[in-house]
């Protein structure tokens, strides 16, 4: 069984919504019932890690991807179905090019268009080998034609370190004792050290000593509008962002430990809002069908959220590896094959993809297999 986390960083503001809202912010972000934390749903992350695979391009090595294309082509003509037969003509000039959720599609359309019930399994069979890890991976495409559940679990995702506005030193990065315990937890234990789970003073934040220097103003930092004393910690207390997490070591620099009762009043009051409209063209004026503007709640570039993923430890495919400099394939778990695919790529999560939203880099940290039972 592998396990690890999913690291997420924002690069752009970032819409996980919740659907609208009687208050004062018409889109609002997704948040935790108990604490108002903002997270994004596990099913929310799943479907987003999934569409972005789904869309990236099919690797043939049977040449499948022809016979595909060249059947798909007969039923478009026997369907003199043009739009269909533009299409096909572009991926048949590079092949390469076609993704994966086209490749499925066409098998759909093979398999409804074949009367003989042996036939239709015998497509499949053949051509689902084009999506079949997706598949295992994520759950079946269709659940009602397969039994099979998705091999790979991914838990909501949780804010990890949420990027606040400070008078000196551009931005800072907080985190409070509660986010730090729920990395403490027995499925994930990164054991973090005590000294940053225990804050009990709302005036004071922990940092390290080289930390407080470039933000410090009188003895003071300045996070938002409010001001807070320092308590420097140890050297070593915040080497698990880089040792644990596999983060860059430059985070340690804007890294403050704040009480949970500011952490939350920062993920409240401190998200990005943006008011948007949409312009009718006839009168090039606001569109009033609509209802005018509106505001939509989003988390600001710089956040950083984690998921904990486990799989089955069962093998889906291969991955390359490199073992004594020479490059090797070896089995891949779910987990293995997901985080092979992603680590370090950058896909959209959220609302609002079309106006630039919701592109978040992914980070992949395995932790130490877990036996099944």
């Amino acid at each position: 069984m592998a396990r690890g986390l999913l690291i997420i960083k924002t690069l752009t503001p970032t819409h996980p919504g919740a659907g609208t809202s009687l208050g004062a912010i018409d889109l609002m972000l997704q948040r935790e019932v108990t604490t108002n934390f903002p997270f994004i749903q596990g099913s929310s992350l799943k479907g987003a890690i999934r569409g972005h695979l789904e869309n990236q391009p099919v690797k043939d090595k049977n040449g499948l991807v022809g016979e595909l294309l060249n059947e798909i082509e007969s039923y478009a003509n026997s369907k003199r179905i043009e739009s269909l037969k533009n299409e096909i003509k572009k991926y048949q000039g590079d092949s390469s090019a076609l993704p994966v959720f086209k490749a499925r599609e066409y098998t759909r359309l093979l398999i409804a268009n074949e009367d003989m019930e042996d036939k239709r399994k015998e497509i499949e069979k053949k051509y689902s080998l084009l999506y079949r890890i997706l598949d295992i991976v994520f759950g079946p495409y269709n659940p009602g034609g397969n039994p099979e559940r998705s091999s790979l679990l991914i838990s909501d995702a949780s804010l990890l370190f949420y990027p606040v506005r400070t008078l000196k030193g551009l931005y800072a990065l907080v985190t409070c004792p509660e986010i730090l315990r729920r990395l403490n937890m027995p499925h994930i234990d990164l054991k973090i050290p005590d000294s940053l789970l225990n804050l009990n003073d709302k005036g004071t934040v922990k940092t390290l000593n080289s930390t407080q220097s470039k933000y410090v103003i009188n003895g003071k930092v300045y996070f938002e509008d409010l001001n807070f004393s320092i308590d420097t910690v140890g050297d070593g207390d915040f080497n698990w962002v880089k040792e644990k997490l596999g983060l860059d070591e430059s985070i340690k620099d804007r890294l403050f430990v704040v009480h949970n009762d500011v952490f939350q009043y920062f993920v409240e009051f401190a998200t990005q809002v943006m008011s948007r409209n949409k312009i009718d063209y006839a009168t090039g004026t606001v569109d009033k069908k609509i209802g005018g503007i509106w505001t939509e709640e989003h988390l600001p570039p710089e956040t950083y959220l984690f998921s904990y993923l486990e799989d089955n430890g069962k093998v889906v495919g291969k991955i390359k590896v490199k073992e004594n400099n020479l490059g090797k394939e070896k089995d891949a778990s779910s987990f293995e094959w997901v985080a092979d695919k992603l680590n370090n790529n950058v896909i959209h999560l959220g609302g609002d993809e079309t106006v630039g939203k919701g592109f978040a880099e992914l980070r992949f940290k395995k932790l130490q297999e877990a036996k099944n039972g």
